[in-house]
């Protein structure tokens, strides 16, 4: 009875109140599903995950990159070829094993919680790949981590699209300029954001470059055409 009683629960929080996934999986669940074998290496994520990289190559400018809410190391496996350098941080014990299990030379990875991570390092992109939505409070979230960005450094933030991920894209808006914006679909559909802190030097609020890509618009080595 406990169950059916927090359903219309959950289901009014999806729709009107909550503001991100957090309550719902907490690093306990994402241990457990990564000891089950949950990864996103699969086809579905593919035209995603090359746009990511893609953006990610872009401006790099030959720094390390943060990688917040790794998980087990995909997208540093992803970006191996292209010789990137890497920390990826995530508060799932096993994800972190998993993904230290992929021994790669360019990357590191820490198991830390994004919300508590201090770095006297700073990068020129910081990551947020599906993972910004598991963070409560986001918006406070991204805050803290715009320290740790060099002085042209940039956010770049993947989210599926859903209510709640509509509700954090808005709350983030007064406070972050969007760089460029990419829509991937491919049966379900994704936001892929470069954000820039508010600054003196940073393009007016709403002028950004927007595109629109399909899975035929890409091959899947990172190259969007």
């Amino acid at each position: 009875m406990p169950s059916l009683l927090q359903f219309p629960r959950k289901v009014a929080g999806y729709f009107f109140f909550d503001n991100s996934y957090e309550k719902y999986y907490p690093p306990q669940v994402w241990d457990q599903m990564y000891q089950s074998g949950y990864s996103l290496d699969i086809p579905l994520e593919q035209s995603r995950y090359a746009v990511v990289t893609h953006l990610v190559r872009q401006h790099s400018r030959d720094r390390r990159i943060l990688d917040a809410g790794c998980g087990d190391g995909l997208l540093e496996e992803t970006c191996r070829n292209f010789g990137l350098r890497i920390l990826g941080i995530d508060y799932s014990h096993t994800a972190i094993r998993r993904a230290g299990e992929r021994l790669s030379d360019t990357c590191e990875f820490i198991c830390a919680d994004v919300r508590g991570f201090v770095s006297h390092e700073r990068f020129s992109v910081i990551v947020f790949n599906e993972s910004l939505y598991y963070l409560d409070p986001c918006l406070e979230s991204l805050h803290s981590m715009t320290a740790l960005l060099d002085p042209n450094g940039v956010f770049i933030v993947s989210m599926y699209d859903t209510r709640i991920t509509r509700r954090i894209w808005e709350s983030l808006r007064y406070d972050f300029s969007v760089m460029r914006e990419i829509r991937v679909k491919h049966g379900v559909s994704w936001t892929i954001r470069v954000l820039r802190p508010h600054r003196s030097s940073v393009v007016q609020r709403g002028s950004f470059e927007r595109s629109k890509y399909s899975v035929s618009d890409m091959h899947l080595d990172g190259k969007l055409h």
